[in-house]
């Protein structure tokens, strides 16, 4: 799994480098955000924050049939592991990565509570 995370680091969909070049500066020590991170030797998440367990996933970037019901799955899978998921559409991405950007790190350091977000 870590050959192929490092693959899809290098093949990231547009909303994902989009939304990574917001997030790389802006890494420090109470907010470390990884991208394309293995995971139970199966999954590769789009983004994930280890100081609060968070995986950040960009949704719509690529459609195949029956993901939908894969990535359910697979979220159970990881939620058991005691990491949460924040959703964000790749549309949302496209028309503003720098303010996802920013949600995400406020999410990150605390500054808002995942649970405080409308769904």
């Amino acid at each position: 799994m870590v050959k192929i995370a490092r693959e899809l680091r290098r093949e990231m969909s547009l909303p994902e480098v989009l939304l990574w070049n917001h997030l790389r500066p802006k890494v420090n020590k109470s907010c470390t955000i990884r991208r394309q991170v293995s995971v139970l030797n199966s999954y590769v998440l789009d983004f994930y924050c280890p100081h609060i367990k968070l995986a950040i996933e960009i949704d719509g970037h690529q459609f195949h049939a029956g993901q939908e019901v894969k990535d359910e799955e697979r979220q159970r899978a990881i939620e058991q592991m005691g990491i949460r998921f924040l959703r964000i559409g790749a549309s949302r991405v496209l028309k503003n990565p720098y303010d996802v950007a920013q949600l995400i790190i406020k999410i990150c350091t605390g500054e808002i509570l995942l649970e405080d977000l409308e769904p």
